[in-house]
């Protein structure tokens, strides 16, 4: 099933849809993380690609199991922090 649905998913991905969704969340999370990154920092396009992924990467490995609930919330924490002290964010 999840061979299907990576194969599904490339086409997916190459949707005009596809493309103005994504064009949408990268305008929007650049402009949040600009409002929270350190003034002066000017990768701000390099830094929104890593967060997003950093966590679409450890999104999928973590999903690829049945986890519990404190697990989850686990994983979650941890890359919040990681991503945080990445970004200079207090």
């Amino acid at each position: 099933m999840r061979a299907a649905l990576s194969f599904a998913a490339v086409y997916f991905r190459e949707s005009k849809e596809f493309k103005a969704l994504e064009a949408r969340i990268l305008t929007e999370l650049r402009q949040t993380l600009r409002s929270f990154l350190p003034p002066g920092r000017s990768d701000a396009d390099f830094q929104v690609k890593f967060f997003l992924t950093t966590v679409s990467s450890i999104a999928e490995r973590v999903t690829n199991q049945r986890r519990d609930e404190a697990t989850l919330a686990k994983w979650a924490s941890a890359v919040s922090d990681m991503l945080c002290d990445h970004l200079e964010i207090v």
